[in-house]
């Protein structure tokens, strides 16, 4: 797994750091036995965000805030032939219509990108979900600590604000594959592969999203 191990000569405590993805290969749940045995013995578990503790409501009134233009939609921002991708993928992603909302280009790519993998065969839980079960399964749960808040993870990603190119960029990100090869080198524990795919990704363009 891409587990590391960190320890201070002199100083009690132990810090493992994982690798995690947010997408998986569908039914996937397996977890490397080093990685089940961090969980066991931690009295802290770190996340990005708590994926059990989602609050819709909190959500909704984000997305209110941040994501919704005012008397335009989304597909008029778009080269005709972005529009009419977009349309088409989302409509096979179960987004029918997405290309005629009110939601800003940033909010619709994140959509595509949470909701497209599923149709690629990439619907597993996410490492975050296993490890939040795997914690809550214990008789003595470690103290769950989340590093950032929804809030602070949609005010970067509004930063783009109606800038129609993170769309492009997700359209060409989920045909590409690459998604899918880079969970394959997950999945393989390949750390050096993982760090070529995501720079690659980071340089070819600005606007794809991170599995």
């Amino acid at each position: 797994p891409l587990l590391w191990k960190a320890t201070a000569a002199g100083r009690p405590g132990t810090v493992y750091l994982l690798g995690t993805v947010h997408m998986r290969p569908d039914g996937e749940r397996r977890l490397d036995r080093a990685v089940l045995d961090a969980v066991a013995s931690a009295d802290r578990l770190a996340l990005e965000l708590d994926p059990t503790r989602v609050d819709m409501a909190e959500m909704q009134a984000l997305v209110a805030e941040l994501a919704i233009m005012v008397d335009q939609r989304v597909g008029a921002l778009l080269p005709l032939d972005v529009a009419a991708k977009l349309a088409t993928v989302a409509a096979g992603c179960g987004m029918p219509g997405i290309e005629d909302s009110p939601l800003k280009p940033w909010f619709v790519a994140m959509a595509l990108a949470t909701e497209c993998p599923k149709k690629q065969g990439l619907g597993g839980p996410s490492v975050e979900e296993l490890l939040m079960d795997l914690a809550k399964r214990r008789s003595d749960p470690p103290t769950v600590v989340e590093l950032e808040t929804a809030r602070s993870q949609l005010l970067a990603l509004s930063a783009t604000d109606l800038d129609p190119a993170p769309i492009a960029d997700t359209l060409e990100w989920l045909e590409s594959g690459k998604l899918a090869e880079l969970v394959a080198l997950y999945e393989g524990a390949d750390a050096a592969g993982v760090a070529a795919a995501v720079e690659e990704s980071r340089r070819s363009s600005s606007g794809s999203p991170a599995a």
